[in-house]
Protein backbone atom coordinates (compact mmCIF):
# COMPACT_ATOMS: atom_id res chain seq x y z
CA UNK A 1 0.00 0.00 0.00
CA UNK A 2 1.31 3.25 -1.06
CA UNK A 3 2.44 6.49 1.56
CA UNK A 4 -1.09 8.08 2.03
CA UNK A 5 -0.77 11.67 0.69
CA UNK A 6 -3.62 14.92 0.65
CA UNK A 7 -5.29 13.72 -2.25
CA UNK A 8 -6.07 10.16 -0.63
CA UNK A 9 -9.81 9.06 -0.85
CA UNK A 10 -11.43 6.64 0.53
CA UNK A 11 -15.08 5.14 -0.61
CA UNK A 12 -17.03 1.99 0.38
CA UNK A 13 -18.97 -0.41 -1.73
CA UNK A 14 -21.78 -2.65 -0.56
CA UNK A 15 -21.01 -6.40 -1.79
CA UNK A 16 -23.03 -8.59 0.19
CA UNK A 17 -25.96 -7.80 2.11
CA UNK A 18 -27.12 -10.87 4.84
CA UNK A 19 -28.98 -10.74 7.80
CA UNK A 20 -26.29 -12.63 9.47
CA UNK A 21 -23.27 -10.21 7.89
CA UNK A 22 -22.62 -7.66 5.63
CA UNK A 23 -19.70 -7.72 3.34
CA UNK A 24 -17.71 -4.44 1.80
CA UNK A 25 -15.51 -3.49 0.09
CA UNK A 26 -13.98 0.00 1.75
CA UNK A 27 -11.31 1.28 -0.83
CA UNK A 28 -8.16 4.07 0.53
CA UNK A 29 -6.30 5.38 -2.44
CA UNK A 30 -5.46 2.55 -4.83
CA UNK A 31 -6.04 -0.24 -1.82
CA UNK A 32 -9.27 -2.74 -1.54
CA UNK A 33 -10.14 -3.78 1.90
CA UNK A 34 -12.13 -6.72 2.01
CA UNK A 35 -14.61 -6.06 5.17
CA UNK A 36 -17.15 -8.31 6.76
CA UNK A 37 -19.48 -7.07 9.22
CA UNK A 38 -20.99 -9.43 11.70
CA UNK A 39 -22.38 -10.25 15.42
CA UNK A 40 -22.11 -13.85 14.47
CA UNK A 41 -19.93 -16.49 16.31
CA UNK A 42 -20.02 -18.69 13.54
CA UNK A 43 -18.94 -16.61 10.91
CA UNK A 44 -16.20 -15.02 13.12
CA UNK A 45 -14.92 -18.40 13.57
CA UNK A 46 -14.59 -19.02 10.63
CA UNK A 47 -12.76 -15.76 9.21
CA UNK A 48 -10.58 -16.27 12.46
CA UNK A 49 -10.06 -19.73 11.00
CA UNK A 50 -8.18 -18.36 7.68
CA UNK A 51 -6.59 -15.42 8.67
CA UNK A 52 -4.73 -17.51 11.41
CA UNK A 53 -1.33 -18.33 10.03
CA UNK A 54 -0.45 -22.06 8.62
CA UNK A 55 2.99 -22.05 9.05
CA UNK A 56 5.66 -20.50 11.64
CA UNK A 57 4.71 -16.95 10.63
CA UNK A 58 4.28 -14.07 12.78
CA UNK A 59 1.07 -12.27 11.82
CA UNK A 60 0.51 -8.50 12.48
CA UNK A 61 -3.17 -7.30 13.13
CA UNK A 62 -4.75 -3.83 13.18
CA UNK A 63 -7.10 -3.86 16.03
CA UNK A 64 -9.61 -0.80 16.87
CA UNK A 65 -12.88 -1.05 18.86
CA UNK A 66 -15.96 1.56 18.56
CA UNK A 67 -18.21 2.90 20.98
CA UNK A 68 -21.21 4.74 21.23
CA UNK A 69 -20.78 7.98 23.68
CA UNK A 70 -23.10 8.70 26.59
CA UNK A 71 -23.00 12.88 25.50
CA UNK A 72 -21.09 15.04 23.92
CA UNK A 73 -18.74 15.35 26.99
CA UNK A 74 -17.35 12.44 25.64
CA UNK A 75 -18.35 10.03 28.16
CA UNK A 76 -17.81 6.47 27.05
CA UNK A 77 -19.85 3.40 27.54
CA UNK A 78 -18.75 -0.43 27.02
CA UNK A 79 -17.07 -1.26 23.45
CA UNK A 80 -19.51 -1.66 20.17
CA UNK A 81 -17.25 -3.22 18.23
CA UNK A 82 -14.09 -5.00 17.29
CA UNK A 83 -12.28 -4.43 14.18
CA UNK A 84 -9.30 -6.82 13.10
CA UNK A 85 -7.49 -5.35 9.86
CA UNK A 86 -4.78 -7.67 8.41
CA UNK A 87 -3.18 -9.23 5.30
CA UNK A 88 -3.63 -12.91 3.80
CA UNK A 89 -0.99 -13.77 1.64
CA UNK A 90 -0.09 -17.38 2.54
CA UNK A 91 0.52 -19.65 -0.03
CA UNK A 92 -1.83 -22.43 0.02
CA UNK A 93 -4.18 -20.54 2.64
CA UNK A 94 -7.65 -21.08 3.14
CA UNK A 95 -9.68 -18.49 1.77
CA UNK A 96 -12.79 -17.25 3.57
CA UNK A 97 -15.86 -18.34 1.54
CA UNK A 98 -18.00 -15.35 2.65
CA UNK A 99 -16.41 -12.45 1.32
CA UNK A 100 -17.49 -12.78 -2.31
CA UNK A 101 -14.00 -12.80 -4.21
CA UNK A 102 -11.57 -14.48 -1.04
CA UNK A 103 -7.62 -14.24 -2.50
CA UNK A 104 -4.93 -12.11 -0.87
CA UNK A 105 -5.30 -8.88 0.24
CA UNK A 106 -5.88 -6.73 3.07
CA UNK A 107 -9.14 -8.09 5.27
CA UNK A 108 -10.76 -6.71 7.85
CA UNK A 109 -13.31 -8.22 10.36
CA UNK A 110 -15.89 -5.50 12.26
CA UNK A 111 -17.48 -7.82 14.90
CA UNK A 112 -20.35 -6.40 16.59
CA UNK A 113 -20.50 -7.10 20.30
CA UNK A 114 -24.74 -6.42 20.30
CA UNK A 115 -26.91 -9.10 21.44
CA UNK A 116 -24.20 -11.71 22.34
CA UNK A 117 -24.05 -13.33 25.55
CA UNK A 118 -20.67 -14.71 24.92
CA UNK A 119 -17.88 -13.73 23.27
CA UNK A 120 -16.53 -16.26 20.40
CA UNK A 121 -13.79 -18.36 21.25
CA UNK A 122 -11.83 -18.37 18.03
CA UNK A 123 -11.47 -14.38 19.14
CA UNK A 124 -10.47 -14.95 22.55
CA UNK A 125 -8.07 -17.40 20.85
CA UNK A 126 -7.01 -15.23 18.34
CA UNK A 127 -6.33 -12.32 20.91
CA UNK A 128 -4.39 -15.02 23.14
CA UNK A 129 -2.40 -16.43 20.12
CA UNK A 130 1.70 -16.16 20.38
CA UNK A 131 1.32 -15.84 16.54
CA UNK A 132 -0.45 -12.33 16.53
CA UNK A 133 0.80 -9.09 17.26
CA UNK A 134 -1.88 -6.67 17.51
CA UNK A 135 -1.18 -2.66 17.12
CA UNK A 136 -3.11 -0.10 17.72
CA UNK A 137 -2.50 3.62 18.34
CA UNK A 138 -4.43 4.05 21.94
CA UNK A 139 -3.99 -0.14 22.75
CA UNK A 140 -3.67 0.92 26.72
CA UNK A 141 -6.98 2.31 26.25
CA UNK A 142 -8.81 -0.50 24.10
CA UNK A 143 -6.89 -3.31 26.28
CA UNK A 144 -8.77 -1.98 29.42
CA UNK A 145 -11.85 -1.36 27.59
CA UNK A 146 -11.94 -5.27 26.61
CA UNK A 147 -10.72 -6.38 29.84
CA UNK A 148 -13.32 -4.52 31.90
CA UNK A 149 -16.56 -5.37 29.52
CA UNK A 150 -15.68 -8.88 28.37
CA UNK A 151 -12.90 -9.99 30.09
CA UNK A 152 -10.50 -9.92 27.21
CA UNK A 153 -6.56 -10.03 26.92
CA UNK A 154 -4.13 -8.92 24.00
CA UNK A 155 -1.16 -11.20 24.28
CA UNK A 156 1.25 -9.41 22.39
CA UNK A 157 -0.20 -5.60 21.96
CA UNK A 158 1.82 -2.81 20.64
CA UNK A 159 0.62 0.89 21.55
CA UNK A 160 2.12 2.18 18.21
CA UNK A 161 2.55 5.64 19.45
CA UNK A 162 5.48 4.99 21.66
CA UNK A 163 7.50 4.53 18.43
CA UNK A 164 6.23 6.56 15.59
CA UNK A 165 4.65 10.09 15.39
CA UNK A 166 1.79 10.59 13.74
CA UNK A 167 -0.34 13.58 13.26
CA UNK A 168 -3.81 12.14 12.32
CA UNK A 169 -6.74 14.82 11.49
CA UNK A 170 -9.77 14.46 13.62
CA UNK A 171 -12.05 12.41 12.64
CA UNK A 172 -16.10 13.15 11.75
CA UNK A 173 -17.58 13.91 14.73
CA UNK A 174 -20.87 12.95 13.15
CA UNK A 175 -19.89 8.89 12.65
CA UNK A 176 -17.51 8.96 15.69
CA UNK A 177 -20.50 10.17 17.85
CA UNK A 178 -23.39 7.59 15.98
CA UNK A 179 -25.03 5.00 17.42
CA UNK A 180 -22.44 1.96 17.11
CA UNK A 181 -25.35 -0.50 19.05
CA UNK A 182 -27.50 -0.88 16.33
CA UNK A 183 -28.13 -3.82 14.55
CA UNK A 184 -27.06 -2.71 11.16
CA UNK A 185 -23.85 -0.12 10.94
CA UNK A 186 -23.86 2.23 8.02
CA UNK A 187 -21.48 2.26 5.33
CA UNK A 188 -20.04 5.41 6.60
CA UNK A 189 -19.57 3.28 10.00
CA UNK A 190 -18.41 0.40 8.43
CA UNK A 191 -15.55 2.91 6.60
CA UNK A 192 -14.56 4.65 9.52
CA UNK A 193 -14.31 1.53 11.80
CA UNK A 194 -12.74 -0.30 8.76
CA UNK A 195 -9.89 1.98 8.21
CA UNK A 196 -9.44 2.77 11.66
CA UNK A 197 -7.70 -0.79 12.19
CA UNK A 198 -6.04 -0.49 9.01
CA UNK A 199 -4.26 2.89 9.77
CA UNK A 200 -2.70 0.94 13.06
CA UNK A 201 -1.92 -1.74 10.91
CA UNK A 202 -0.29 0.24 8.26
CA UNK A 203 1.83 2.11 10.90
CA UNK A 204 2.97 -0.41 12.50
CA UNK A 205 3.84 -2.86 9.33
CA UNK A 206 5.70 -0.32 7.56
CA UNK A 207 7.55 0.64 10.48
CA UNK A 208 8.54 -3.01 10.77
CA UNK A 209 9.65 -2.96 7.43
CA UNK A 210 11.93 0.38 7.47
CA UNK A 211 13.58 -0.86 10.43
CA UNK A 212 13.33 -4.82 10.82
CA UNK A 213 12.49 -5.85 7.14
CA UNK A 214 9.51 -7.21 5.52
CA UNK A 215 6.23 -6.93 6.95
CA UNK A 216 6.07 -10.58 7.66
CA UNK A 217 8.84 -12.00 9.41
CA UNK A 218 9.47 -16.27 8.64
CA UNK A 219 11.37 -16.99 11.90
CA UNK A 220 9.08 -17.04 15.02
CA UNK A 221 12.26 -16.26 17.30
CA UNK A 222 13.14 -13.07 15.82
CA UNK A 223 8.97 -11.22 16.20
CA UNK A 224 9.07 -13.17 19.07
CA UNK A 225 11.97 -11.43 20.24
CA UNK A 226 11.16 -8.02 19.13
CA UNK A 227 7.60 -8.27 20.71
CA UNK A 228 8.85 -8.98 24.35
CA UNK A 229 11.96 -6.46 23.80
CA UNK A 230 9.33 -3.76 22.65
CA UNK A 231 6.42 -4.46 25.23
CA UNK A 232 8.23 -5.98 28.06
CA UNK A 233 6.42 -9.83 27.29
CA UNK A 234 9.20 -12.01 29.00
CA UNK A 235 9.40 -15.50 27.38
CA UNK A 236 11.99 -17.51 29.33
CA UNK A 237 13.53 -19.16 26.19
CA UNK A 238 13.72 -15.79 24.44
CA UNK A 239 14.63 -13.83 27.55
CA UNK A 240 17.93 -16.37 27.46
CA UNK A 241 18.50 -16.29 23.92
CA UNK A 242 18.50 -12.40 24.20
CA UNK A 243 20.68 -12.45 27.08
CA UNK A 244 23.29 -14.68 25.48
CA UNK A 245 23.61 -12.95 22.46
CA UNK A 246 23.66 -9.75 24.16
CA UNK A 247 26.79 -11.24 26.30
CA UNK A 248 28.31 -12.36 22.91
CA UNK A 249 28.17 -8.81 21.06
CA UNK A 250 29.67 -7.42 24.18
CA UNK A 251 32.67 -9.82 24.18
CA UNK A 252 33.02 -8.98 20.74
CA UNK A 253 32.77 -5.34 21.71
CA UNK A 254 35.73 -5.77 23.93
CA UNK A 255 37.99 -7.55 21.41
CA UNK A 256 37.18 -5.40 18.75
CA UNK A 257 38.50 -2.95 20.96
CA UNK A 258 41.39 -4.45 22.32
CA UNK A 259 42.62 -4.99 18.39
CA UNK A 260 42.19 -1.13 17.99
CA UNK A 261 44.21 -0.14 20.68
CA UNK A 262 47.37 -2.56 19.55
CA UNK A 263 46.72 -0.81 16.14
CA UNK A 264 46.82 2.48 16.82
CA UNK A 265 49.98 2.04 19.14
CA UNK A 266 52.63 0.84 16.54
CA UNK A 267 53.65 3.80 13.98
CA UNK A 268 52.25 2.86 10.64
CA UNK A 269 52.22 4.32 7.06
CA UNK A 270 49.28 5.52 5.50
CA UNK A 271 47.86 2.87 3.44
CA UNK A 272 48.86 0.18 5.80
CA UNK A 273 45.60 -0.52 7.04
CA UNK A 274 41.91 0.74 6.73
CA UNK A 275 39.53 1.62 9.31
CA UNK A 276 36.18 0.91 8.72
CA UNK A 277 33.51 2.93 10.89
CA UNK A 278 30.69 0.13 11.96
CA UNK A 279 27.27 1.35 11.76
CA UNK A 280 25.79 1.85 15.30
CA UNK A 281 22.93 -0.45 15.90
CA UNK A 282 19.45 0.46 15.56
CA UNK A 283 18.31 1.41 18.59
CA UNK A 284 13.97 1.11 18.75
CA UNK A 285 13.39 2.34 21.96
CA UNK A 286 15.26 5.07 21.90
CA UNK A 287 15.09 6.01 18.51
CA UNK A 288 11.52 8.44 18.52
CA UNK A 289 12.21 9.89 15.26
CA UNK A 290 12.34 7.11 12.94
CA UNK A 291 8.89 7.82 10.59
CA UNK A 292 6.87 10.95 10.82
CA UNK A 293 3.99 10.95 8.10
CA UNK A 294 0.07 12.49 8.10
CA UNK A 295 -2.74 11.27 6.88
CA UNK A 296 -5.20 12.94 5.48
CA UNK A 297 -8.38 13.49 6.69
CA UNK A 298 -11.66 11.53 6.55
CA UNK A 299 -14.20 12.91 4.01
Amino acid sequence: MASPTADTKSSIRSVKYRDSHQVYDVVFGSTTIKTLVTRKPEIVDSWVGCMRSRDDNINIIGLDIEWRCKSLTGDHTRPSTLQFCTVQRSPGTKYFSLDEGGGNGYKCLVFQFKDCDKVPQSIVNYLGSKSCVFVSERMTYIKDKLEEHYKLDVAYPIDINQFIKVRKPEKPTNVRNSDWDKSYLDPTQVRYACLDALMSYEEASRFISTNKGPRKVNHRLSLDGMTQYLFGVTDPEIAMEEENKEEEEEEEEEEEEDDFDVIVSDEVEDGDYDMVEEDEDFDMISHQDVYEFEYPPLK
